[in-house]
């Protein structure tokens, strides 16, 4: 009887050496899963704020074009400069929706939930602007930030005519970088 009693707690010793060992591995297991999950949904959010940065550089852009268009149609002597900033200043609101209304789920295919959030700031001699887009995928966030140049409209000598000529540079991208998170509010 009591080498029974021996052999039965040598026995139950083994299994719980053994349930020990696999809970053990299972643990660490479901670390590495979990590394792994927020380390995709890191680079996801990655991806998301590069796309919003181009896609906000690429409104930007478009907005430029839309007021020299809007300066050839009024013709003047005066600088292109102030009336394309201008026109450029009048629309940074649309961009700006998209700090109080996120772009929810812009990619469909993306089946985990993600964000893109953007805002524009204009310093305030009005030189530069400053773009901050922020992509987001499940808890994982990344911010980017871009320093813009304002067009810049110099004249072009020989012009003649009635009206002078000019020559506008187009938004120049002075810096890109990632920054620490932007929205700390939700």
């Amino acid at each position: 009887m009591n080498r029974r009693g021996s052999v039965a707690l040598w026995v139950m010793m083994a299994g719980m050496i053994l349930m020990m060992l696999a809970l053990s591995v299972m643990a660490r297991q479901m670390t590495s899963y979990q590394a792994t999950i927020s380390s995709e949904n890191r680079l996801r959010a990655h991806y998301l704020a590069e796309s919003g940065m181009e896609m906000a550089l690429w409104q930007l852009n478009e907005w430029v074009e839309e007021g020299v268009e809007s300066y050839r149609e009024s013709p003047g002597t005066q600088s292109p400069e102030p009336w394309v900033r201008q026109y450029l200043v009048s629309r940074l609101y649309l961009l700006n929706d998209f700090d109080t209304h996120p772009l929810d789920r812009p990619f469909p295919l993306l089946t985990t939930p993600h964000q893109i959030r953007m805002k524009a700031e204009l310093c305030i001699e009005g030189t530069q602007l400053t773009v901050t887009v922020e992509g987001r995928c499940e808890n994982a966030r990344i911010t980017r930030q871009a320093l813009l140049e304002m067009p810049v409209a110099t004249p072009i000598q020989g012009g003649g005519g009635e009206y002078a000529r000019w020559k506008l540079t187009p938004l120049r991208l002075v810096s890109l970088r990632q920054i620490e998170p932007y929205w700390l509010h939700d």
